[in-house]
């Protein structure tokens, strides 16, 4: 049987956005899109975010990188290797509507689980052949980004981090964002 595993969930809620501001001026002035002239916009640029670059080089470099992930996808199950001096990719994932940025950190002090996600809504078709755009019912979301991080209670306990070093995680995240509210809870 498999014993009960403790945790405890930092939880933040952002109003910034995370989106490439090319993504939001491309679909601005285009009425309707299809999946592969949406594609073939991406693929034209380098997307990225500065909000985005910020916060994972936050969790790349956060107290001598005691929460640097070990590996991190754009959606589980995390199959990327985490390369704090080229975070490229997680960008890119981080700066598109709708999108997330998973980690794991499962080495020695601080295990962690997480995810940064873009919750600004995105594009969807119609059609089987993705050429019709879907016009979106509801208003974009008034929170654009959340950040979710689980840790070990154990392990936090055995390293002597209480809700202090939890508040400190979340005072760094506040400098760089902007949080609207966060929860810190045992689950």
């Amino acid at each position: 049987m498999e014993k009960n595993k403790r945790e405890i969930l930092l939880k933040a809620f952002i109003k910034e956005d995370f989106t490439d501001k090319r993504i939001l001026s491309f679909q601005e002035y285009q009425n309707n899109y299809s999946l592969k002239e949406y594609k073939d916009f991406l693929n034209s640029i380098v997307i990225e975010n500065e909000l985005s670059k910020r916060i994972i080089d936050f969790l790349a470099s956060y107290q001598e990188g005691c929460l640097c992930p070990t590996k991190c996808d754009a959606y589980e199950p995390l199959k990327e290797l985490f390369n704090p001096n080229d975070i490229t990719k997680p960008v890119k994932w981080l700066s598109q509507p709708g999108s997330a940025f998973y980690f794991k950190r499962d080495i020695a002090r601080f295990k962690c689980d997480g995810v940064i996600e873009n919750h600004r809504l995105a594009p969807v078709w119609e059609d089987k052949k993705a050429t019709i755009l879907l016009k979106p019912l509801i208003p974009e979301p008034k929170v654009l980004g959340e950040i979710r991080i689980w840790f070990n209670k154990n392990d936090l306990i055995k390293h002597n981090k209480d809700n202090q070093f939890l508040k400190g995680i979340l005072d760094e995240i506040n400098k760089i964002l902007r949080i609207h509210e966060y929860i810190i809870e045992e689950v």
